[in-house]
């Protein structure tokens, strides 16, 4: 059941620790639903202006870099 190409890799050693990883993931899934059934949904205007900002200036550093 275990691939051995991912030997060595963080937390990929035994079937417990992705188990773990994805349950956990549910888990913070399912408190954030809880947390945010009757509240307004966040503002994201100004971050996502950031990061949009961001992605242009980084995509325009790799393609300065790579040409």
């Amino acid at each position: 059941l275990i691939d051995p190409r991912t030997n060595g890799w963080l937390l990929m050693d035994r079937l417990e620790y992705s188990l773990g990883v994805i349950l956990m993931y549910w888990l913070i899934l399912v408190l954030i639903r809880r947390f945010m059934k009757n509240r307004e949904p966040f503002e994201l205007r100004y971050f996502l202006i950031f990061y949009n900002f961001a992605q242009v200036c980084l995509s325009f550093y790799v393609f300065v870099e790579v040409s």
